[in-house]
């Protein structure tokens, strides 16, 4: 666990909530409407529902989609009071006389509230090989339906097995000029249908027995290296403009282990 500095932590608040998705705005726009002093830690607003293009089963909406639903959450908690911090929490410990928690941030910052709720979810599995955490952002993205219209006219790599990915292509052909879907599979894993679909897609191919051995760029993205899976020293480079990640989702909870107890699914 990371050590916290002696000095007062930057903000002081009520409650601090972890998780900016559906979960985490909810409770926000709760605790800020009952007066408290309210703060939502997250790296972004909208989870899950963010890759979602139509949601058709959520009450009072026949038709809307996900990155919509969830801005709205967004601007109800911020009308009632809430702060966002855009932060990574690494480390929670309660103070020494244990009326608070203490959170750390990836960047380093602290924060502080006698009460916290952890609405977290699911992060995206990580590709974990080169040049992927230096380029998030930058060209690197877990979501087609966030990112997808800053890809107009640019070739764009989709990484990953089953339906996830093949919907991501899906939706990536109407705007990216060429897709590469890469598959570390013999064959295309997912629904048939989509398949079919995409594989009659001009701008679409399917790059299969291959995956990502490292991400190229410098201040974006410029290429990836792919190495064969039958033969792992065979090596090639593709020239993209972009990288998403289909990987799956996993649960971190490492950082409040300490705290909670965790059963096997955690």
């Amino acid at each position: 666990m990371s050590s916290f500095s002696s000095s007062r932590p930057k903000v002081n608040n009520d409650i601090i909530i972890i998780g900016g998705a559906s979960a985490g705005l909810s409770a926000a726009l709760y605790t800020s409407r009952q007066g408290l002093k309210t703060l939502l830690l997250t790296k972004d607003v909208g989870g899950q529902a963010l890759l979602t293009n139509s949601i058709e089963n959520y009450p009072a909406f026949e038709h809307i989609g996900g990155f919509e639903l969830m801005s709205k959450f967004e601007r109800q908690a911020r009308v009632f009071g809430t702060e966002f911090a855009y932060e990574e929490v690494t480390s929670i410990v309660e103070d020494e006389h244990k009326k608070a928690f203490k959170l750390r941030t990836s960047s380093n910052e602290e924060y502080s509230a006698p009460a916290i709720i952890l609405a977290f979810g699911k992060t995206p599995r990580d590709l974990n090989v080169p040049g992927e955490q230096e380029l998030k952002g930058k060209g690197v993205s877990y979501c087609a339906v966030c990112d997808g219209p800053l890809f107009k006219q640019k070739s764009v790599a989709v990484v990953g097995i089953g339906d996830p990915a093949l919907d991501s292509a899906l939706f990536l052909k109407g705007i990216a000029s060429k897709i590469h879907l890469i598959q570390r599979s013999h064959i295309a894993i997912g629904s048939d249908d989509t398949i079919r679909l995409l594989q009659n897609e001009k701008n679409v191919s399917f790059i299969l027995n291959a995956i990502v051995k490292r991400i190229n760029g410098n201040s974006k993205v410029n290429s990836i290296i792919l190495a064969d899976t039958k033969n792992m020293s065979t090596e090639s480079e593709l020239a993209v403009d972009g990288v998403f990640v289909e990987m799956g989702y996993i649960t971190k909870t490492d950082f409040v282990k300490n705290l909670v107890q965790l059963n096997y699914n955690n």
